[in-house]
C-alpha cells in the first residue's frame, strides 16, 4: 500500500461501528422508543413536517429493533397514525413521500422500515432544520 492509500483509508475509512454510532448520536433528542418498541418524534411538531415527525416514528421502530426492544424493525401505518397522532390517510401519504424520497422502504405489503442506507441523510435533514429553528 502506498502513502497516498493510507492516507485515503486512515482518513476516511469508518468501520461500521463507528457509523453506527454516529447515527445514534444524530438520532438522540429527535426520536425516541417506548417499552413497546414503539417509535416516536422527540421534536415539537409545529418544527417539523408530518413527512419527518412520521419518519421519525419510522426510525424509532428501526433502532428500537435494533437495541433488542422491538422483534421487527417494520411497522405498519396504524402504529404511526397512534404514534404521531395523524390519521392512516396523512401517514400513507407521508409515506409514500419518504418512499419517492429514498428515506423509507416497504419490504411487505403494509409494513414499513427505514432505508438503512440513507438513515444519516433523513436524521441529518431533520436536525438541521430543528436546530436552525432554535
Amino acid at each position: 500500500m502506498d502513502n497516498k492509500q493510507e492516507k485515503i483509508r486512515s482518513s476516511l475509512k469508518k468501520d461500521s461501528d463507528t457509523v453506527f454510532e454516529n447515527q445514534l448520536e444524530r438520532a438522540e433528542g429527535l426520536l425516541s422508543y417506548d417499552d413497546e418498541g414503539r417509535g416516536r418524534s422527540e421534536v415539537d411538531s409545529d418544527k417539523i413536517s408530518r413527512d419527518e415527525e412520521v419518519y421519525l416514528a419510522t426510525a424509532g421502530c428501526w433502532f428500537a429493533s435494533e437495541g433488542g426492544d422491538r422483534e421487527k424493525p417494520t411497522v405498519g401505518s396504524e402504529e404511526l397514525a397512534q404514534a404521531t397522532e395523524y390519521g392512516r390517510k396523512s401517514v400513507s401519504a407521508a409515506i409514500s413521500n419518504l418512499k419517492e424520497d429514498d428515506l423509507v422502504e416497504s419490504p411487505s405489503r403494509g409494513k414499513y422500515k427505514v432505508d438503512y442506507s440513507n438513515l444519516s441523510k433523513g436524521l441529518k435533514q431533520i436536525e438541521k432544520k430543528v436546530n436552525n429553528d432554535e
